[in-house]
């Protein structure tokens, strides 16, 4: 049996110890660059999974803030594909003369050209999306505490405060003692308020007043809609639900 005599290195870096013991070194050669070529094929497979998963992620995003997030993680992603085009490669670690030979592998089952043409998919068709979506204001929970609410309903009544519009959504009235509000946008409007809030006309009309008067009946209706800018403050907030 032809014995081992001599190991060349074949890629930089690679330190033999020789003349000494050259089937051990070997040994741990080998060993060494199996190790690396398996954790290489782990982290190939997962980021595989994880160009999938961005890809369901994306036929079922339904806004442009989801779907922003995911381009981000594209582009990460992307960014490590790239840097990984001359550095995780397969090459010849070293051979021997017996024919013997040790290689590092990349770990990846498909070329950089066709994982380069995943990502590119993955960015147009978030840009697709992108044009069909709207933006997304996550619904919230009712809190004025931070006074944005009662700010963005000022054009519609007057001389509102903080505990006036806490006690006007919660308990639909008025506190104790405090005298009727005027209303001061369209009676189409304060229908729209009254619905989101779960308040009656007759509630209503105990707490606010128009200035023509007139009180809200069975005949007032929401005639414009989601069209109204009073619809698209309202629909951001949910009325907390009092046990």
């Amino acid at each position: 049996m032809e014995n081992r005599t001599k190991i060349t290195p074949n890629l930089g870096g690679v330190k033999i110890a020789f003349p000494k013991d050259l089937d051990k070194s070997w040994r741990q050669l080998k060993e060494k660059y199996d190790t690396i070529s398996f954790k290489r094929e782990l982290l190939a497979d997962k980021r595989d999974s994880i160009r999938f998963q961005l890809g369901n992620e994306i036929v079922e995003a339904k806004d442009r803030t989801t779907l922003n997030k995911l381009k981000g993680q594209v582009i990460r992603l992307e960014n490590i594909h790239l840097s990984l085009k001359y550095e995780n490669q397969t090459e010849l670690v070293c051979k021997d003369n017996l024919g013997n030979e040790i290689w590092l592998k990349s770990g990846e089952t498909k070329t950089f050209e066709e994982i380069d043409r995943e990502y590119q998919l993955l960015k147009l068709s978030i840009e697709s999306r992108l044009e069909y979506v709207e933006d997304f204001a996550p619904p919230k929970t009712f809190d004025l505490s931070d006074g944005e609410l009662l700010e963005q309903l000022k054009p519609y009544f007057q001389n509102c405060s903080f505990t006036d519009l806490e006690t006007i959504i919660l308990h639909k009235q008025l506190p104790i003692g405090r005298v009727k509000i005027l209303w001061d946008g369209a009676k189409a409007d304060a229908i729209r308020f009254i619905d989101h809030f779960k308040i009656t006309k007759a509630q209503f009309n105990k707490i606010f007043y128009f200035s023509d008067n007139v009180k809200l009946h069975a005949g007032h209706k929401d005639k414009e809609g989601t069209l109204s800018p009073l619809s698209n403050i309202l629909k951001k907030y949910i009325e907390k639900i009092i046990l």
